[in-house]
Formats: structure tokens, sequence, C-alpha cells
């Protein structure tokens, strides 16, 4: 069993309380291992005492005892946890056991005497710096040995159970156990007075290095105290620090000067409230609030100059100690012109999409791998998907049909790569919701994309104008059929052509009506209808 282990079993007994400090624990896993590894160096001389005093007289069985108690004590310390109140009792249990020993085996001059040394040096070890219970020890031993040379002075003492002659070999054997058990307990300590004297040079080389490092920072403070300086003063973008308690300037730099047209001077009688409009002012302290001590974006804010006029900046901020104030370090980037230019790009696109939505024909926008990303009112109509439905969806799966899939992807990947059918209108067949085909007249544009190439379509149903053809070849037919002498041919062509231009008319407008008359209406709104209506007819 190595040392590790033993130690391992050694603290099994030590309580918790007295592991998170090394001294005491040191102690009292010293205490452990004397309590279990010194009851055997005394049985040796109770074996020897009773071979030498063997009658029902002796009292080496009793002494045995007495010895083998002190195994309880690692089982107390754990229970009890009173690591000192042990240590003394067992000081006085040990003192006890060698004084009965000598009183019946040598009286005085009882080689068993000897093991007395044990005493003062256990409470050494384990009651170290404490000076009071040392003496305390010490006083105890003195008053116990005082006791013990009044009663045989006094004549009191025990009637020999062995000749003195014959105890010259036992008291070798206490001798020599005597001195085992304190070389034990003397490397034992000895190991904690290294291990403490190695902590100790490890605390001072700590030390050392924290004071070096100390030196250290404060030299590289200093450095970068000097570069802030110059990274502040001379930084292009306005910056400033405030006091968080109080939002009153601390430092500005010159590029806040040149931007908000306040000197230095009018910054620092000013807080942060008051370069903002009234109205968003209450909302600073809450905000503020709300911010973690790291690194922040708080996003767009509406600030305003000396002169009156408002910018529109994009604040950051950084938390940090400045001249003992909380404070913290702001940039504010003036970004009115990109906030404008988005706002007329929103703008932009609303009225595309307005125009895109109430076109007559139906809008789709798709990546280069044919997902949709645009889908206007006429495409819903159409097709019968809603735009929140078909949005990020394949083309393929959704409005072509099942046999012309492949030839549609096929016909994609050439569009990407070489642009073909861009301008041209091309008359293909489509897929509603319902699974119900019809052909569509389709007008492509190719796109520029992030992720590749895309494009925009117009997709226009040409149903009708494929019955209205159809009527006219199936009425042509039975024209050519009968006999024209009767009538002109210019008639029944004219009658033909009459014919076809009704049903065209009552067509656009059953599909109109079906529509909502939605752009019949908006263009009515927008004065778009005559007096009586013409628009519409």
């Amino acid at each position: 069993m190595g040392w590790a282990r033993l130690h391992d079993l050694f603290d099994w007994f030590v309580p918790t309380a007295l592991r998170g400090d090394k001294g005491p624990h040191r102690r009292a896993r010293m205490f452990v291992a004397a309590h279990v590894l010194g009851p055997p160096l005394g049985f040796p001389i109770v074996a020897y005492l009773d071979w030498l005093d063997p009658g029902p007289r002796s009292v080496a069985p009793l002494v045995g005892v007495m010895i083998a108690s002190f195994w309880l004590y690692p089982v107390l310390l754990r229970l009890t946890r009173q690591f000192t109140l042990l240590a003394l009792l067992s000081g006085q249990h040990l003192s006890w056991v060698v004084l009965f020993t000598s009183y019946h085996y040598g009286g005085v001059g009882s080689p068993f005497l000897a093991w007395m040394l044990v005493v003062p040096v256990a409470g050494f070890y384990y009651l170290e710096r404490r000076l009071i219970l040392r003496t305390f020890v010490m006083a105890l031993l003195a008053g116990e040995l005082f006791a013990y040379y009044w009663l045989y002075a006094s004549g009191y003492s025990s009637i020999p159970l062995v000749p003195a002659e014959t105890l010259a070999g036992a008291g070798l054997l206490s001798i020599f156990c005597a001195a085992s058990f304190i070389a034990t307990l003397s490397l034992n300590y000895a190991g904690v007075v290294v291990a403490q004297q190695a902590e100790l040079e490890r605390e001072i080389a700590t030390r050392r290095e924290t004071g070096n490092a100390l030196r250290t920072a404060k030299d590289e403070a200093e450095r970068l105290g000097s570069s802030f300086r110059l990274l502040f003063d001379g930084n292009p973008i306005p910056m400033w620090v405030y006091d968080i308690a109080t939002l009153r300037f601390l430092e500005v730099n010159d590029a806040a000067v040149a931007q908000y047209g306040h000197s230095r001077e009018q910054f620092l009688t000013m807080t942060i409230a008051e370069i903002r409009p009234p109205e968003d002012a209450p909302r600073v302290r809450a905000v503020l609030d709300a911010m973690s001590t790291a690194f922040n974006r708080a996003g767009i804010w509406r600030h305003r100059k000396a002169d009156g006029d408002e910018i529109l900046v994009n604040v950051l901020w950084h938390r940090l100690e400045f001249k003992g104030c909380d404070a913290a370090l702001v940039a504010a980037i003036d970004v009115t012109d990109q906030e404008r230019a988005k706002g007329a790009l929103r703008e932009s696109e609303a009225r595309l999409r307005q125009i895109l939505d109430t076109a007559y024909d139906a809008f789709v926008s798709a990546d280069a791998e044919g997902r949709v990303s645009a889908w206007n009112a006429e495409a819903e109509h159409l097709f019968g998907w809603r735009a929140d439905e078909i949005i990020g969806a394949s083309l393929a799966d959704t409005i072509v049909p099942p046999r012309l899939r492949q030839e549609y992807i096929a016909g994609l990947r050439d569009f990407v790569e070489t642009g073909d059918s861009v301008g041209r209108r091309l008359e293909l067949q489509a897929l509603s919701r319902d699974r119900t085909e019809f052909p569509v007249e389709v007008s492509i544009s190719k796109m520029p994309g992030k992720s590749g190439p895309g494009f925009n379509a117009f997709i226009h149903d040409i149903t009708e104008r494929r019955q209205r053809e159809q009527a006219i070849r199936d009425s042509e037919r039975r024209y050519r059929r009968r006999d024209y002498g009767s009538r002109p041919f210019w008639h029944a062509y004219l009658r033909l052509a009459f014919r076809s231009r009704c049903l065209g008319v009552r067509s656009l407008r059953a599909r109109r009506q079906a529509h909502g008359g939605h752009a019949a209406s908006r263009r009515c709104a927008d004065g778009g209808c005559g007096r009586d209506g013409a628009a519409t007819r």
C-alpha cells in the first residue's frame, strides 16, 4: 500500500471542516496515523510482560486493552469533529496507561516511564502554535509525575509482580518502542514542516511574481493611458465619456466638438440628455438601466446639434472607470445620409410592390435554384398559392406539371449559365394548386443576386386566347364545309370576327369580376375612370 493510499485512508477519518486548511488537515492526519500505527508498538511490551508474569494476578491483559483502546480515537474524531479535545484526552490516556503499568511493574524505577516523553512530544505536534494548550499539557504531566512520586514516597507502592532484575529486557524493549513511536511522529512532523516550508517558498515566489506583474501592469497602464489619450482625442469618430450616475459629460474629443457645434467647455457643463430632442430624453435612463456592463450597441438615436439641426447617429458604448467614476465611453457615428437612403429605398420598394400587386399579369421572382422569392397578388389568384405559403418553395414542385419537371430543371440550368430565353415570350404549360394544367405566356428577365443569378417572370394566362383561336379555327372549318353561294364569304367572315370579339369582351369582364375588380377600383380611385365609366368599357 503506497503512501498516497495510506493518506487517503487516514483522510477518511479527518472531518471535512479540517480539510479546508492545510495546517490543521496535516495535524489531524498525523493524529490519525499515530493512533492507527502506535498501538502495535505497545503490543510487544504487553506480550513480554505476560510472558514474565503469566499468573492470574497479571495486569498485562488489562494494559493490552488500554493500549488497544487508542484505536477508538480516529473513529471519535470522525464522529465528534473535536480534534483539540481528543488530542488532550489522548495525551492523558497515554499518561494513565504508562503510570498504571509502571505502578505494577517497577515503581518509580520502572523502565516504562520512558513512554512519558511521548506525551509532551505528541502534544507539541498536535497542538502547534497553541502556547496555552501546550503549557496546560506540561502542567498536567508535571502534576501526574509529582502525584505518582508522592504515592511511592508515602508508602503506597504496589507489591512487585515481577522482580526488578527480570525487567531489564522489558525495559530495553520499552525504550526501543517509545523511541520508534517518537521517531515516527518526528518524521511525520518533519514532512509537515517541509510541506509548509515549500508552501511558504511558493507564496514568496507568488508574491514576488505578483509584485513584478503589478509593476508591469502599472507601466502598461501608463503607456495605454497615453495611447488612449491619443486615440481618443485624435479619433475621427465623435466620442465622449460621461458619468453614468449623473449623465454629465466628463470628456469629449475634437470630432464631437466639430459635429455638434458645442465647445469643449460647453460640453462639460451639459448632460447627454441635452443633445437629444426633449421627447427622447426620458428614454435615456431606461435604456441605460437595461444595458449590460459589457460592450453595447445602443442603436440609432436622434441627436440635436447646437444650431438645432437633428441628425441620426449609431451609438456604441462601453462601461469603464474614469477619474474614479463609473462611466461609459461612447462613439456616435453619423448615419443620417445612410438612414435617409434606406428610407428612400424602402419607399421605392413599397411603390414597386404596389405596382406589382396591381399588375394584371402574375409576377414571380426566383433564385438560381428555382426557389420563390417574390409572388404578387395576381400570381396568388392565378395559381391558388398565397405568398406566405410559396415563398421559399420550389417552382418545380408547385407550378410545373410533373411530366415537365425534368425539362424545366434542365432549362433552368441552361438559363442560369447562358441567359437563354431572356426577353423572349414563351408559351408553356403551368399547374395550379388544384392540379389543373393551363397554358401561360411567360416573359423572363435575368437578375443578379448574392447567391448567384436569379430571374423575374411575368406570367399571363392565355387559356381564353387559346379558346378564341380554337373557336376561330373551328368556325373556319365549318364555313369551308358550307355552301357560300347564297352569301358572300366576307359577310360570314365578319360575322365570325364579331362573335369572337364579343366572346373576348365577355371573358375579360368575367375575369375582372372574379379578380374582385380591384384594379378597376384603384384606377377609379386615382381618377382613371371617366364620368360615364368609360375606362371599364
